[in-house]
Parts: structure tokens; sequence; C-alpha cells
């Protein structure tokens, strides 16, 4: 099969990826890249015009696609097993690529327009996180009035799940991310669990086994 450009491209993020995740962006080069990938630095340039180029496009071709696959159907959001498969998705996504959220405050400093671009990112995750919960408070998850303090408190959440990945591997040491992802989802079901009804904290120890149990199957 003849190899295109989009293939090349693909394969240059993947490398990406891997080498950022094992080392950090920041400690990375584009000579180190295009050693992996076994080509020269101009070919790799031909595709890329720098790291922050390559940065900017995973953010933007992979991260962002995975997260937006994320969204809640209707469906989703009339259950607690919703709520948990989209908070473990989104924490998968996160642990996939440690390197970015790791590292976003300095990789938005070296790249103003992957700043522009997370910002707005961040906007409409923040307003997509925020629809489920009134849904949640019809079907007797949260308690009446938690949908205010949800849509408060849901730029906390957010810091607090990407926080998770780099404090938990720094404070433990743990490397394995189907754990890491586990782990923080427990960390902000226990965040949100004072906001839940009591019906939904009698459930509370059976989202755990199911977060474990998806832990398992992965």
């Amino acid at each position: 099969m003849a190899v295109t450009t989009q293939n090349t491209k693909d394969k240059i993020m993947d490398v990406s990826t891997e080498l950022f995740n094992a080392f950090l962006a920041t400690n990375v080069s584009t000579i180190q890249i295009a050693h992996a990938l076994g080509m020269s630095v101009g070919n790799l340039y031909y595709h890329f015009r720098n790291k922050e180029h390559i940065i900017r496009e995973i953010y933007a071709e992979r991260i962002s696609v995975e997260i937006d696959a994320l969204v809640m159907s209707k469906e989703e959001r009339l259950s607690e097993i919703g709520m948990i498969r989209y908070l473990t998705g989104l924490a998968n996504v996160i642990c996939k690529y440690n390197f970015f959220y790791s590292e976003i405050y300095a990789l938005t400093c070296d790249d103003p327009e992957l700043k522009t671009i997370y910002r707005q990112r961040v906007k409409a995750f923040d307003r997509e996180l925020k629809k489920p919960a009134d849904t949640w408070i019809a079907v007797g998850l949260l308690k009446e009035g938690a949908a205010d303090v949800i849509r408060d408190i849901s730029e906390v959440c957010w810091m607090h799940v990407i926080g998770w990945l780099p404090f938990r591997m720094v404070a433990t040491g743990e490397v394995n991310k189907e754990k890491l992802a586990s782990d923080a989802v427990v960390s902000m079901l226990k965040v949100l669990r004072p906001y839940f009804t009591d019906s939904a904290n009698e459930r509370f120890e059976r989202l755990l086994d199911f977060v474990e149990e998806s832990e398992r199957a992965e």
C-alpha cells in the first residue's frame, strides 16, 4: 500500500505521543522524533513546521476528537452508570495523553496558538459538563438545588481530574494508566458525593465496583 502524506503525519503523531509520554514534551526534540521514526529532520519539517505544530495537531486531531466522542447521549444522562462511563472515558483520554495535561502550562506558554485553541475548547467543554446536572436531579441522582452547585464547581472538577494524573504519578509512583484512570474517577465521585441523594449514596459502593470492573475489562 502506498504511503500517503496523512499516513506519515499520523505516524509522526503516534511516535511523538509515545516519546512525549515517556520523557515529557519539553524534553523531546524534533531531532529525537525524526530519529525514532527513521526519517530525516527535513522530512519531518515537510509535514510539521516544528514541535509546537506537532503538539497542536495532536491536541486538535486526537485529544479533542476523542473527548468530543465522549459526549453523553440523552439516555446516558438518565443513569449513574452513564455518568461513570463518561468520567471513565475522560480519565482514560487524559491518561493516554498524559504529557499534555502534565505540562499544559509550559506547552501553552510556548505556543500562543495552542493557548487560544485550548481556551476555546475548555469553555465548550465546561458548557457540556454542566448539561447533565438537571437530568441527574430529575432521576434522583443529585439533590434538589445541586444543579447550581455542580455548575459552579464544574471548573474545579475539571481541574481535579486533569491534576490527578501528575499528582498520583509523583506521589505514588503509579504508572499503570488504567489504574490511574479508575483512581481519578473514584476521587471525582468523592468530590460529588455530598450532592448525591440518599438513595444515590446507597448505590455509591456499586458505582465504585463498576469502575473497578471497567478497569479489569480494559
